[in-house]
């Protein structure tokens, strides 16, 4: 859409040029005022038109919008900007490389109209290309589609000035990027196919199930990515269908962009209106999804573990979601997180290690509802066991949830970190 606005902006000004209609000047800056409402990335278009509007915009971006000071979409001025060029050149491959380097080679030594059409396409790709320098921590290959129109500015010069070098290095681009473009096309048909499947079986199931909570059980992160993320369900009016708490819990956690949280249900509130007949589970598999309610209720009633060790794959289902991913050895957990478990005992064991910069870190709990006595980590950093005594009376099994404050900040990780945990067990 920003392509074609600005596309549209430089056609409708060179006709305004050529012919003096105020009509196509009107039309030109409709387009190009039009393209700051479809990305912010549209300021590049200052480098190629008209400046004053860009800058308003940017000042007022600035001044209105919240800094993001770390994740993903941190703008970072600093050397990396360098290296995350490099990273795109390698995202281009050697055909788009050579396409820039010929469009180079024209600019010193072509006859003025073919080095004009030539500075043309090298000035598209880097004005566009500019304003995602910054964003190191997401190089992503869509930010190349628009930059990458340069490139039929810059075979049109080619042809003008060398045509058969021009022919070599078309066909090199073509038939490098034809496959990938080829492959790429249907992982996009792919997942369009997934995602068609999974809103129309939601559609028929609420229809079977009016009334219920649908819950949605295996669903990973390419699925989740590919739309589950921004709730497509609305479409077909099912906008409260979740994700049961062990597919959230599986998720890979990106603190800056979503929360597991707000894609589940505690899974108390799963148990109870699983219970009280008001919820329904359905796995996805193969395109379809399968009425999976009593196979869940069913494992759900299995015995949880006595203890566990967090980094091992097998302590996915017993965990909350608020958990991060498993790390080599260990789990972080946030400031508040749960687990469950079941077994005899009279102490809960919490074995893990704090890392540099956590001072005093302080540890709470819980036994279902029931408060566990409150311990502080002394030696950080360093490994630590903490030890909680079991109240009297206490139910087999429970939902153990554990408070750590302060959380902390790592480097350019952008996530919640407050305890870094290697097992949790009832001694």
């Amino acid at each position: 859409m920003l392509a074609c606005c600005v596309l549209a902006t430089m056609v409708l000004f060179e006709r305004y040029c050529s012919t003096g209609n105020r009509w196509m000047l009107a039309a030109a800056w409709a387009c190009y005022l039009t393209g700051y409402g479809v990305l912010e990335s549209n300021i590049a278009t200052a480098a190629l038109a008209v400046c004053v509007p860009a800058i308003v915009f940017t000042i007022g971006h600035l001044l209105l919008i919240p800094r993001l000071t770390n994740g993903a979409y941190e703008l970072r001025w600093d050397l990396g900007i360098a290296s995350t060029a490099w990273r795109y050149c390698e995202v281009l491959g050697g055909g788009g490389v050579s396409v820039v380097f010929s469009g180079v080679i024209v600019c010193l030594t072509a006859k003025r109209a073919a080095r004009l059409l030539a500075l043309l396409g090298l000035g598209w790709f880097l004005a566009t290309l500019a304003p995602m320098l910054p964003l190191q921590g997401h190089v992503t290959d869509y930010y190349l589609t628009v930059p990458s129109i340069g490139f039929a500015f810059l075979f049109a010069a080619g042809w003008q000035a060398y045509p058969r070098m021009t022919l070599a290095v078309f066909l090199s681009y073509f038939l490098l990027h034809t496959p990938v473009a080829y492959r790429e096309s249907r992982v996009s048909v792919d997942r369009s196919l997934d995602m068609q499947a999974l809103v129309l079986g939601v559609n028929q199931a609420q229809q079977l199930h009016p009334g219920k909570t649908l819950l949605l059980d295996g669903i990973g992160d390419g699925l989740f990515w590919s739309g589950v993320y921004d709730n497509p369900f609305s479409l077909v009016r099912a906008a409260g269908t979740k994700l049961t708490p062990q597919t959230a819990a599986r998720l890979t956690p990106y603190p800056e962009l979503f929360r597991a949280g707000d894609y589940t249900l505690p899974e108390e509130t799963v148990s109870a209106l699983l219970a009280a007949g008001q919820a329904e589970v359905y796995t996805v598999t193969n395109r379809r999804l399968v009425r999976s309610t009593a196979t869940y209720v069913a494992q759900a009633r299995q015995s949880a573990p006595r203890g566990m060790d967090l980094a091992s794959t097998a302590s996915a289902p017993f965990l909350g979601p608020e958990w991060h991913v498993q790390e080599e050895g260990f789990r972080w957990m946030p400031s508040r997180a749960t687990v469950t478990l079941e077994g005899p005992g009279d102490v809960l064991e919490v074995k893990g290690f704090c890392v540099p910069g956590q001072v005093g870190v302080t540890v709470s709990g819980k036994w279902g509802v029931q408060a566990l006595v409150e311990r502080r980590v002394e030696q950080c950093p360093g490994d630590f066991v903490l030890s909680f005594p079991l109240p009297a009376g206490r139910t087999a099994k429970a939902r153990v949830t554990l408070t750590a404050t302060p959380p902390i900040r790592i480097a350019s990780d952008a996530r919640e970190l407050a305890l870094a945990v290697r097992s949790i067990a009832v001694r």
